[in-house]
């Protein structure tokens, strides 16, 4: 339990989900799949695992990559 003492916590804003909604139309994704997106660059990740979204898309700076291929 303690490997995600390291990890940071991204605390959903007005901000936050006015730039997931921009983002959920320029890209065609749902809002909550936006909404990951949003918080993950905020928080400086380079990647986002996620086996819903397409491999090897960059997305507002984050690459996506799917953990199981």
């Amino acid at each position: 339990m303690r490997t995600f003492y390291h990890c940071e916590v991204v605390m959903i804003s007005p901000e936050l989900i006015e730039e997931a909604v921009d983002c959920s139309i320029l890209n065609r994704l749902s809002f909550w799949d936006a909404l990951i997106i949003v918080a993950a660059e905020s928080a400086n990740c380079s990647t986002l695992w996620s086996d819903d979204l397409n491999a090897g898309q960059v997305i507002r700076g984050v690459r996506i990559e799917n953990p199981l291929l």
